[in-house]
């Protein structure tokens, strides 16, 4: 699958490749694979972007608003555990993503589509500790995110 789509290795994605270039308005899709030894790390964009579930184990997602408020999305197909296929992001959002634990396929094939182009400097990296302590009301879940 890595050679088949093209995937290399990304500073906070996992593996990514670039899918579709928007010549209309600034945007595009990506491809981006996640698995337990390379997650999605902690960051953030000014764009609204979407993640579409494709193929393998579903990927849990935490989010954390620029207010400060945090939750836990699981983006997959088994809808009736309450997941869903799509999982859009607002602009400005923190957020990390992980291969569920429990799956059968030991990775998560995603695609994101990005309103905006998003280039390298302009990706906000963050550490769970230090977003606890700008965020102490959204500590505790960031704690079960980062030990589960």
């Amino acid at each position: 699958m890595v050679a088949w789509l093209g995937l290399e290795p990304h500073r906070t994605c996992g593996r990514v490749a670039e899918s579709f270039v928007a010549r209309e308005i600034p945007g595009g899709t990506l491809y981006f694979l996640a698995s337990p030894e390379r997650g999605i790390q902690l960051h953030r964009i000014r764009h609204d972007q979407v993640y579409h579930h494709h193929l393998g184990d579903p990927l849990q997602v935490l989010l954390v608003s620029p207010e400060g408020h945090a939750s836990i999305a699981q983006v997959g197909s088994d809808l009736a555990s309450g997941e869903r296929p799509q999982l859009a992001i607002p602009g400005g959002t923190f957020h990390a993503g992980r291969v569920a634990p429990g799956g059968s396929f030991g990775y998560a094939l995603l695609g994101t589509a990005v309103w905006g182009r998003v280039m390298p400097e302009e990706v906000e990296r963050m550490e769970l500790e230090v977003l606890g302590q700008s965020f102490p009301q959204a500590a505790s879940l960031l704690m079960v995110f980062a030990s589960t």
